[in-house]
This record gives structure tokens, sequence and C-alpha cells, in this order.
């Protein structure tokens, strides 16, 4: 019985990982220059950050609207906690202070040429789904119990 407890505790801590494209609508919250878009991915490091890299779309309404083909770069956004960091390249390719950077680097969102501050919303949370490891762990606590029922008989 004490195995059995064990196996059924180490399911217990397998947990699972966010997976699924997540979805975050955005639009400046000071009214300046009206700036709205919406931007998604996948959390491929299942980390709780969706980084550039991780971008599979993007678009903002400025100047006629830019899509994921022209962003340069853009700030982390961490989706657990709704806070986009304005850590992306900026216009001159070096400094790091940009929410986003777009249009051949001729467009910066920063925080060294305004204060920028952004409502961000996520409107499609990532699927559940369960770690490899949860279903291998499974299958061991399965064998564990076939292997105590077939000892006692």
């Amino acid at each position: 019985m004490k195995k059995i407890s064990m196996l059924l505790a180490g399911l217990a801590f397998a947990g699972v990982v966010n997976a699924g494209t997540i979805t975050v609508d955005y639009h400046e919250k000071n009214n300046a220059y009206n700036l709205a878009g919406q931007f998604s991915g996948t959390d491929a490091n299942h980390d709780g950050w969706l980084t550039f890299n991780e971008l599979d779309g993007w678009n903002i309404n400025y100047a006629g609207g830019f899509n994921l083909t022209s962003l340069n770069s853009m700030g982390d956004f961490d989706y657990v906690n709704n806070v986009w960091l304005h850590n992306g390249f900026q216009w001159n390719q070096t400094t790091r202070d940009a929410f986003m950077t777009w249009g051949n680097w001729g467009y910066s969102v920063s925080s060294s040429n305004f204060n920028w501050q952004f409502v961000t919303e996520v409107t499609a949370a990532p699927a559940e789904v369960p770690e490899p490891a949860t279903l291998g762990l499974f299958g061991l606590a399965l064998a564990g119990l076939a292997a105590v029922r077939r000892r006692k008989a």
C-alpha cells in the first residue's frame, strides 16, 4: 500500500504544461496615438512568457496597419500575470526599451520616446495538456498496481 501511495503522490506532482495559441489584444492607455492591435503565438518552452520568436501573428492599426512580416522586435509578454515588458530593440537596434518596433525599424514604441502604457487582455488562454512525464507516471502506477495484485494472488 505504501508503494501505491508513493506512485499516486508522484502523479500529483507531475502537473500540466500550457500548450496552444495565446492571443493578446492591446490598446494604448494614454491615447496619444490611439494605437491598438493584437499578437498571438505559442509558448514553445512553457515558461509562461510569449516572446518575439514564439509569435505567429501580430498587427497594429498605425499608419494604415502592419502585420507580423513587418515586426522587427517586440518585448516579452508574461501571459500568466498579464505584463508586457518593454525590453525589445527600438529603431536604433541597440537600445532594448521597446514594446515593439516595426516597419523596417522605422516605427518604435519605446519607453525612451514617450511614456507608453498599454492595456492588454489575454483573450484565448492556453489549453492544459498533460506532460509526457505525467502519462509515464500514470503508466508506472498502473504497472505497480498490477504487480501488487499479482503478488497477492
